[in-house]
């Protein structure tokens, strides 16, 4: 919510035609938040829609300011006794847990916070990390 603003512009869509895309601006923004972290926005489009209903409720695409963020695709990363971690290739077949911070998940890559020097420059492994991941755990159980 810190990034967003009123006036911003953004493209609402509904769940039922979500290729079809409104532009519309940001004119009120709620200050609550809903039990799954959503708020309530409330737009003008800019060109009506009669197949619209007033106060009908559409998800967004709001643009917010770029950064620079290290990123990793998404199933990369797995979550372990609330923890995150990617798996760095040690050797040949050999691979490690590596416990990452995530932050934002957007268009199919997580972002990596914080200090990565344990995994930047190395080989990760971007595919069936659950999978190594069950391997790992059913090893050491046995």
């Amino acid at each position: 919510l810190d990034d967003i603003f009123i006036g911003q512009k953004l493209l609402a869509f509904n769940n039922r035609n979500p290729e079809k895309k409104h532009a519309c601006e940001i004119i009120l923004i709620g200050k609550n938040l809903t039990a799954d972290r959503n708020a309530e926005v409330h737009c003008h489009f800019e060109k009506y829609d009669e197949m619209l209903i007033q106060g009908m409720f559409m998800n967004a695409e709001i643009e917010i300011q770029n950064q620079i963020s290290d990123v990793l695709p998404e199933e990369s990363v797995v979550l372990f006794e609330a923890k995150n971690y990617v798996f760095v290739q040690q050797s040949n077949n050999v691979f490690s847990m590596v416990e990452v911070q995530i932050g934002v998940s957007q268009d199919g890559f997580t972002e990596i916070l914080g200090n990565n020097s344990s995994i930047n420059n190395k080989n990760i492994a971007v595919k069936g990390a659950y999978t190594l991941l069950m391997q790992l755990k059913n090893t050491e159980e046995e």
